[in-house]
């Protein structure tokens, strides 16, 4: 990752004769220091535990539970005890303002609901119980709810954007 970062840090670096320039946008170096930030720390605390990746750790995921892991998720959106009005709701406003977020800075939004759910389905994915039903009964519902928050602002702007286009037009 560091090699990969510096090299495309030096192929934007490099002139079309071959010479390096003097960067006059900082915002370039401000990008990669942030990727380093994260990574270094990351890479010193595995080459201290004698922790590596290797092909052997790609044998442990268990795609096997995909289903499992989709069908429960969805279950447990759904549930309408333990606010799960909210998923409705989003998923309703979702398909009403289509275009509008795919149009403004709200897919970004969206794109930060995804990848949270995905985090949490590839948590389970290579968690090493054997029964990921029971353990997702447990802990499924205490992580959704942290998305909540994000779901009811995310459901809050589209549900202005539709009132505003729906009112907009009856003038």
């Amino acid at each position: 990752m560091v090699a990969i970062n510096i090299l495309i840090l030096i192929c934007y670096c490099m002139r079309e004769k071959g010479g390096f320039f003097f960067i006059k946008n900082k915002k370039i170096i401000f990008y990669f220091a942030i990727i380093l930030l994260f990574f270094i720390p990351w890479r010193v605390y595995h080459s201290m535990s004698g922790i590596s990746f290797t092909p052997e750790h790609l044998n442990q995921l268990r795609l096997e539970r995909s289903y499992i892991i989709v069908k429960t998720i969805l279950k447990d959106m759904g549930c309408t005890f333990c606010w799960g009005i909210i998923w409705y709701v989003f998923v309703i406003t979702l398909f009403l303002n289509v275009k509008k977020i795919l149009s403004t800075n709200s897919v970004y939004l969206l794109g930060i609901l995804v990848l949270n759910i995905l985090f949490i389905a590839s948590t389970y994915v290579v968690t090493q119980h054997d029964n990921v039903a029971i353990q997702m009964d447990a802990t499924l519902r205490r992580l959704l709810l942290h998305i909540l928050p994000l779901i009811v602002f995310f459901s809050c702007i589209q549900i202005k954007e539709i009132f505003q286009n729906y009112f907009q037009h009856e003038i």
